[in-house]
């Protein structure tokens, strides 16, 4: 799991390297509701990173990246612990969104 978390943590950098800013969550929606329903007014894109069938790992995912980069100057997560997110589909996306 260690290899996943600095797989998603590197990616995310590569993300956000050239982003105004940034913030990680995670949805039980498609990737599309979610931007449309939330982040639209706020931020140009969405990116989805992974995709897990356990709400408790997508949670771990989450937390850990949060914590990690909660206090980088481009981060808007204004808490380390994420919402709960209800999956129709029994699955979960963990996602960044970002402002250019």
């Amino acid at each position: 799991m260690v290899e996943e978390y600095h797989s998603l943590s590197n990616r995310i950098n590569s993300i956000i390297e050239t982003r105004s800013k940034f913030k990680i969550g995670i949805t039980g929606q498609t990737i599309k509701e979610r931007f449309n329903t939330e982040y639209r007014e706020l931020y140009n894109g969405i990116i989805a990173l992974v995709r897990v069938d356990h709400e408790e790992i997508v949670k771990l995912y989450e937390s850990w990246l949060i914590e990690y980069f909660y206090n980088h100057p481009k981060c808007d997560n204004l808490q380390i612990v994420g919402g709960s997110r209800d999956s129709s589909s029994g699955s979960y996306i963990l996602y960044v969104v970002y402002k250019d």
